[in-house]
């Protein structure tokens, strides 16, 4: 190339040589960038694992018994008697006539008689012992073919002996000028029908015109509550 040419055309030949050199800064600078953020692939999000609760534990209130366990260590029946007493039952001793067994002992608080053997009660006598100034009881019993019999005073003999004749129900009361601040508390355990709730103070407890055996009496007597209590 002739020396007189490159003078003429340097002008356009710096410019030509620059553009093509700015051209390839370009091209190699875009091969260096990085790719657009929209075509950067995202990592897929991990779903968080949220903690399942665990059951909540339940608390259950024990069932209330529903018999009260009496000073000597025995059980009274449920019903009106199922009720907490702080005093001890007054000492009441006597017998019941059993079927079979002829006469067994009788004390406050305890069940008289049998239970699960089919035996019939056929009469009872109670009495407090000792004695308990101003406080007496009395009681009546339901006889089968006979029905009910008198009041008799306590120490006294209600029912039958050798004529195979069953007890079927039966009340206790109190007597005398103290009997006011008192409670006397009784239950039976009946043929097909087991244990009853207690009854107090002159009612019936037991059946009639059901053909039904008593088999076992408990009885209690204690001061009553005051009111406010």
């Amino acid at each position: 190339m002739k020396p007189s040419y490159l003078r003429h055309n340097m002008p356009t030949l710096s410019r030509t040589f620059g553009c093509m050199l700015v051209a390839a800064l370009l091209l190699a600078t875009a091969q260096r960038l990085p790719a657009p953020i929209s075509e950067i692939e995202s990592p897929t999000p991990t779903p968080q694992q949220s903690a399942k609760p665990g059951p909540k534990p339940s608390f259950r209130p024990k069932p209330k018994s529903t018999a009260t366990a009496t000073a000597t260590g025995s059980v009274r029946p449920a019903g009106v008697g199922a009720i907490t007493l702080k005093a001890q039952s007054l000492s009441i001793r006597g017998i019941v006539h059993v079927q079979n067994r002829g006469d067994l002992q009788l004390a406050d608080s305890t069940w008289a008689g049998t239970k699960g053997q089919s035996l019939r009660l056929e009469g009872f006598e109670m009495h407090f012992s000792p004695a308990v100034e101003g406080l007496g009881l009395e009681y009546m019993c339901h006889l089968q073919d006979v029905g009910d019999q008198p009041w008799v005073p306590g120490g006294s003999f209600c029912g039958t002996r050798n004529q195979s004749r069953r007890l079927e129900g039966l009340a206790i009361r109190l007597t005398g000028p103290r009997a006011a601040d008192y409670d006397v508390y009784y239950a039976c355990h009946l043929q097909d029908l087991g244990d009853q709730p207690a009854t107090r103070n002159g009612g019936f407890s037991g059946t009639r015109g059901q053909s039904r055996r008593l088999e076992a009496l408990v009885v209690w007597v204690v001061p009553k509550k005051p009111v406010n209590q």
